[in-house]
């Protein structure tokens, strides 16, 4: 069997070769990066990726007796939230990109079993409210129709690119960071599409 290196490697490739974006192709390698040091920090190895169930591995949490198919996936999720302690978004778009690449081994036989497919993440990290929510509560709003109109109307200069930036985030929930990391190829405006780059969540589509 072929060492996870050389493995994540050809991976890499093939999706360079499928004119990924370069910021997923960032998330894409951070993503197998910490799932290879996971491997590392915990003595694992393909053979166990190959396993469907009955792994133990050393995790610093008070929740492994409640994993939910007892794979490596299990382990390796626990590792980043309470290890690692990685934002919850992080874990789950760390978590979908290991996921394409279990996926790939899979396809090309590299590994018998896909345990990608016993796991629930709902089960270890809640994803339905933000950071900002849980701590506002009900204090959390948005800003209303007038207020946008209010400040795009008294932006700074350049006050076309300000009047863009704010509009795209009212329109389309847009990051700062993610219209900051924009590339015009991911901008579609015969279909009124952006493809949003990975950046605090999954990648996505958006419209405008």
């Amino acid at each position: 069997m072929k060492k996870f290196t050389e493995l994540k490697k050809a991976y890499l490739i093939q999706r360079q070769n499928d004119n990924v974006a370069d910021n997923t192709m960032k998330g894409i390698k951070s993503s197998l990066n910490r799932f290879e040091f996971f491997l590392n920090e915990k003595n694992r190895s393909l053979s166990d990726i190959d396993r469907k169930s009955d792994i133990q591995v050393e995790i610093d949490s008070l929740e492994t007796s409640k994993i939910t198919s007892n794979n490596l996936i299990d382990y390796f999720i626990l590792y980043l939230r309470d290890e690692k302690e990685y934002a919850h978004s992080t874990i789950k778009t760390t978590v979908t990109y290991v996921n394409k690449f279990l996926k790939y081994l899979h396809t090309k036989e590299f590994i018998e079993y896909n345990i990608m497919e016993n796991y629930t993440i709902a089960d270890y990290i809640d994803s339905g409210k933000t950071k900002q929510k849980k701590e506002w509560g009900d204090n959390y709003v948005a800003i209303s129709k007038q207020q946008h109109k209010e400040i795009v109307g008294n932006v700074p200069p350049p006050v076309f690119r300000n009047k863009l930036i704010c509009n795209l985030l009212w329109t389309t929930g847009m990051r700062r960071s993610e219209i900051a990391n924009l590339k015009l190829d991911d901008i579609h405006l015969e279909e009124r599409r952006i493809d949003v780059p990975a950046i605090k969540s999954d990648e996505r589509s958006v419209f405008f």
